[in-house]
């Protein structure tokens, strides 16, 4: 999905999940009141991302990338995506997010040592990983 105006933002979810996500389209009301310049209450349109429960951390997480932009121009839809990494230990989720060029990768875990790519093992709880060209230029841990 992605805004009609100028500014605004793109949304992509999972593409490895997309056949279990829903998306709907619809009009509803809103609580505007904290926002400058506009009625308190007024109709909206709504984007529902909408995915069945199985009872499964691993099927029922649902990863959604928002990218904002200032102008469409400055803005690749083909080129963003958000998609749910196979890992070498299955208690550590991760995602790849590939947008304007670059690559993070996003890990979650328990923060026991853990072996989660060829390249990354750790004790942590929050691994942020991010790469341009190939090559690490930041990354962020939470122990």
């Amino acid at each position: 999905f992605i805004s009609t105006q100028e500014n605004g933002f793109l949304i992509v979810t999972d593409k490895t999940d997309a056949a279990n996500v829903q998306r709907i389209k619809a009009k509803g009301w809103a609580d505007l009141g904290d926002i400058e310049n506009e009625p308190a209450n007024r109709e909206i349109d709504w984007l529902v991302f909408r995915k069945l429960s199985r009872g499964r951390k691993e099927a029922d997480r649902m990863a959604t990338l928002i990218v904002p932009f200032a102008s469409k121009a400055a803005i690749d839809p083909a080129g963003c995506s958000v998609e749910r990494m196979l890992l070498k230990d299955s208690s550590v989720v991760g995602y790849k997010v590939t947008s304007s060029g670059r690559e993070d990768i996003i890990l979650f875990s328990d923060g026991k040592r853990r072996t989660m790519t060829e390249t990354i093992e750790g004790d942590f709880r929050y691994g942020f990983f991010s790469y341009t060209g190939g090559r690490l230029d930041y990354s962020e841990i939470v122990p």
